[in-house]
């Protein structure tokens, strides 16, 4: 993939870039790219997961990557996660 510098990833999408970039082993430079046509599968998707359990402190499932497969949607998940109060 040829780096485009006219793509600004938001901070979690870059974080999460690294994250994908680590296990997939080749750069991830859009927030479109898809993990499975980026050669991810079921087991890399579990080891995503774990770090991103690890990184951001939240209990997510693989169905949500499974479910949200570009660095953008998983990115919004996230956040979503990351920024919502706790409901007591």
């Amino acid at each position: 993939m040829t780096a485009r510098r006219d793509v600004v990833l938001t901070p979690t999408e870059a974080s999460l870039a690294v994250i994908w970039t680590s296990v997939l082993g080749t750069p991830v430079e859009s927030p479109d790219t898809d993990f499975f046509d980026s050669g991810g599968d079921s087991f890399l998707a579990t080891k995503v997961v774990v770090t991103v359990r690890q990184q951001w402190r939240i209990e997510v499932a693989v169905d949500l990557l499974l479910e949200n497969t570009t660095l953008r949607e998983l990115a919004w998940q996230i956040d979503e996660f990351t920024s919502s109060e706790p409901v007591e």
